[in-house]
């Protein structure tokens, strides 16, 4: 058991003295731009990937500006609108169905 202790403190030591000596590599500049342009030529890893998610989601992101215009739209039209006359009428009927007519909540 000591010897298998032993080895592996020999082995940090060494590691350690190793790492402590790294060399730095000098790089030209010609060697970045050729890496930098092979880079730039390959193409996205997603790309062949065509899921029914994606596609949904591409609509998604391109209808939901158009709802939300909508919505907008709708609750300002809906604000304009005198909606006690409706609620009044629906009310009259809740009350008495058996009695309701139309002649009776226009008064004719």
């Amino acid at each position: 058991m000591k010897t298998n202790q032993e080895d592996i403190k020999k082995l940090e030591e060494i590691l350690i003295k190793r790492h402590s000596k790294k060399e730095t590599v000098k790089i030209s500049e010609a060697w970045q731009a050729k890496v930098m342009s092979h880079i730039r030529r390959l193409e996205p890893v997603n790309k062949t990937r065509q899921d029914n998610s994606l596609i949904f989601e591409q609509f998604l992101w391109r209808f939901a500006p158009v709802a939300s215009a909508l919505i907008v739209i709708l609750v300002a039209v809906m604000l304009t609108f005198d909606f006690v006359s409706e609620y009044e009428m629906a009310k009259i009927f809740i009350d008495d169905p058996i009695e309701f007519s139309l002649v009776q909540s226009f008064l004719i």
